[in-house]
């Protein structure tokens, strides 16, 4: 701030409000004119006028791609839409009316993934539902097929707990999609969160 006053550089940017009697950001923007092509060729084209802010040199700049990706990193289910609701405290689930989001992450407790599994198959039971797991394929992120109905119907709660454990020992958090057949409005009651 100094060196801009001592060359005089701070006029283009700040100037004296002798009404609030406060110094205030001199805000500018840039005008560029972009082609816009209708229908007709060449001879139907038309500029449109589009101004930008452009920054200012005293604010501090908030940058939305960093705490988007530190969001990512604290909350894989960051930007995945949903109610938000919690089992334990290393399992985040956010429901929506026809699917279920589930985020296991490593060190999670015994007893939240046999809740988990319980809640699971009991969703099976009224609603028939399969399990989809979140894969890496050709740097691509799928959801490819986990449980089938079938196999949640003939499994027991330690049974569905045990293999959520296998998956999860050699990663950081896996993401789970829980999709039935017919809209779900009430997956897990709060009764069963820890």
């Amino acid at each position: 701030m100094n060196a801009m006053v001592a060359s005089n550089l701070h006029k283009n940017y700040l100037y004296y409000n002798a009404l609030t009697n406060a110094i205030e950001p001199i805000y500018r923007h840039e005008v560029s004119f972009r082609r816009k092509r209708l229908v007709g060729g060449r001879s139907r084209a038309r500029y449109i006028e589009a101004h930008e802010l452009t920054p200012h040199p005293f604010s501090k700049k908030i940058d939305e791609t960093d705490i988007h990706r530190v969001s990512q990193l604290v909350d894989p289910l960051h930007g995945v839409l949903g109610q938000r609701s919690k089992l334990g405290s290393y399992i985040q689930i956010k429901k929506l009316p026809n699917l279920l989001n589930i985020c296991i992450k490593r060190g999670v407790q015994a007893r939240a993934l046999f809740l988990l599994a319980v809640q699971i198959l009991q969703l099976n039971k009224t609603n028939y539902t399969h399990l989809l797991i979140k894969r890496m394929r050709n740097g691509r992120y799928v959801f490819k097929s986990l449980y089938t109905t079938k196999q949640l119907q003939e499994m027991t709660p330690d049974a569905l707990a045990e293999g959520l454990i296998k998956l999860i020992k050699k990663r950081k958090y896996i993401h789970l999609l829980a999709k039935p057949n017919q809209t779900m409005y009430k997956s897990f009651d709060e009764r069963y969160t820890l």
